[in-house]
């Protein structure tokens, strides 16, 4: 098979025994790995976004949080965006 490489996956995920997480994104880095905790990337507007993915070896290791409080109390909204006391996180890239 391909190994995903530097890029975002939507996958079905057969280790969730929580059907609402079922079908969920995760990230991989240029190596193939599977990313875990916060991690910054860049999206289409050019600015950077805070994401966080799972840490737990449960079953949901790597999926991206949406919708939910995270573990540490901040929040991903449906986008999966990090919102740090009400506010979200980005890093603006200036050229």
């Amino acid at each position: 098979g391909v190994v995903p490489m530097n890029t975002w996956i939507y996958v079905y995920n057969p280790y969730a025994t929580n059907a609402m997480f079922a079908n969920t994104w995760f990230h991989f880095n240029a190596a193939g790995i599977m990313e875990t905790g916060y991690h910054w990337y860049q999206s289409a507007d050019g600015n950077w976004r805070l994401f966080y993915l799972h840490e737990g070896a449960d079953g949901y290791r790597g999926r991206m949080y949406m919708n939910e409080t995270i573990p540490d109390g901040n929040y991903a909204d449906a986008n999966g965006f990090i919102y740090i006391n009400g506010i979200r996180a980005v890093k603006v890239s200036f050229s």
